[in-house]
C-alpha cells in the first residue's frame, strides 16, 4: 500500500515531465537554429523536476506514509543522484519509445509515397501506348462502311472493347493472361484489316493456367511495336510470328516481325522496348528482357517469373 501511494505521487512528476519533453523536443530539437534553447529547456526541465522529486520524497513521501520521524536532507548528494538516473530512464524510455513509433509512421508514409509513385509511373506509361491504331483502324472501318462489308461491325465492336479496356481496364494491378491475350488478339485483328493478304501474322499460345495475373498493357507495345516499325514500313511481304507460352508460372514471350534493312528502322524501336523495360522493373523482380536485329527481322524475347 506504501509502495503504491509513493508510486502515485511521484507519477505527478514524471508523467508532466514526459509530456514536457515531447513539447520541448517537437518545438525546439527538431529545427536546426532553435536546438541549443531547446538543450536549455531540458536541463531548466530536469533540474525543475530533480527538485520537485525529491522535495516530495524527503518531505511527504517519507514522514507521511514512511512515517519517518527523523527529516532527510533533499539536496543529499547520494538521493540526488537517484532520482536523477531514475528520472533520465523514464525520459529516455518515453522518448525512446515515441521516436520508434515516429519512426515507423514516417517509414510507412514513405512506403506509401514510392507506391504512388510506382502507381503514378505505371499508369503514364500505360498511356503512352501509341494511339496512331486508332486513326488507322477508324480509317479503315470507313473504308469497310463505304463498301457495306460484312467485317464493319465486328470492327466497330473490337475497337470499342479495345478501348473500353484502354480506358478503364488499365489502371487494375493485374488482370489475368486470358485477358491480356485476348487484348493482342483484338488488337491484331484491328490492324490486319488494312494489311489483306500482304501479312502473315501466326500466334502460338500454350497456357497452362489462364487465370494467371500479369500487369496490363505489358504486352500490347511489343505487338503494336512490330505493326508500326515492322508491317507499315515494309515494301513487301511481311509477317509477324508471336509465341507465348505460361507453364508453371514461367512466363515466356517471343515477338518476330520482318522489318526494312535501314537504320532510320531500327531507331525507332526504341521508345515502346524502353516503356515495356520500365514496366519490368517497376512490377517484377524476376524477369529477363532482350531484343535484337538482323537483317530482316527484329526479335524480342521476354520471359518473367510470375511466382
Amino acid at each position: 500500500m506504501m509502495a503504491s501511494t509513493e508510486e502515485f505521487l511521484l507519477l505527478l512528476i514524471r508523467v508532466p515531465m514526459v509530456y514536457l519533453s515531447f513539447y520541448i523536443f517537437d518545438k525546439y530539437m527538431n529545427t536546426h537554429n532553435r536546438y541549443t534553447r531547446g538543450m536549455v529547456y531540458l536541463l531548466l526541465l530536469m533540474t525543475t523536476a530533480t527538485l520537485l522529486y525529491r522535495l516530495i520524497v524527503a518531505k511527504y513521501i517519507l514522514s507521511e506514509v514512511y512515517l519517518m520521524d527523523e527529516p532527510e536532507d533533499p539536496l543529499k548528494q547520494e538521493n540526488v543522484v537517484r532520482a536523477v538516473l531514475d528520472l533520465l530512464f523514464l525520459f529516455a524510455l518515453a522518448n525512446g519509445i515515441r521516436f520508434y513509433r515516429s519512426r515507423v509512421k514516417m517509414k510507412a508514409h514513405e512506403i506509401e509515397l514510392l507506391k504512388q509513385k510506382v502507381e503514378t509511373e505505371l499508369n503514364l506509361l500505360k498511356s503512352q501506348i501509341n494511339p496512331h491504331f486508332l486513326f488507322n483502324t477508324l480509317n479503315n472501318i470507313y473504308a469497310l462502311a463505304l463498301k457495306n462489308s460484312s467485317q464493319t461491325a465486328p470492327a466497330v465492336l473490337k475497337l470499342s472493347e479495345l478501348m473500353r479496356f484502354l480506358l478503364y481496364g488499365s489502371g487494375k494491378e493485374s488482370i489475368s493472361i486470358l485477358e491480356e491475350v485476348k487484348l493482342v488478339e483484338d488488337y491484331i485483328e484491328l490492324e490486319s484489316i488494312r494489311y489483306n493478304n500482304r501479312l502473315q501474322i501466326t500466334f502460338e499460345k500454350e497456357i497452362d493456367d489462364v487465370s494467371a495475373q500479369i500487369t496490363p498493357l505489358l504486352l500490347l507495345p511489343l505487338v503494336e511495336n512490330a505493326f508500326k516499325h515492322g508491317a507499315s514500313e515494309s515494301s513487301r511481304e511481311a509477317f509477324i510470328s508471336i509465341r507465348l507460352r505460361l507453364k508453371n508460372k514461367q512466363f515466356s514471350f517471343t515477338l518476330q516481325n520482318s522489318v526494312e534493312d535501314d537504320e532510320e528502322n531500327q531507331s525507332g524501336h526504341g521508345i515502346g522496348l524502353k516503356n515495356v523495360q520500365r514496366q519490368l522493373e517497376l512490377v517484377y523482380k524476376e524477369f529477363f528482357f532482350r531484343f535484337k536485329k538482323t537483317a530482316y527481322s527484329f526479335i524480342v524475347k521476354l520471359e518473367i517469373n510470375l511466382h
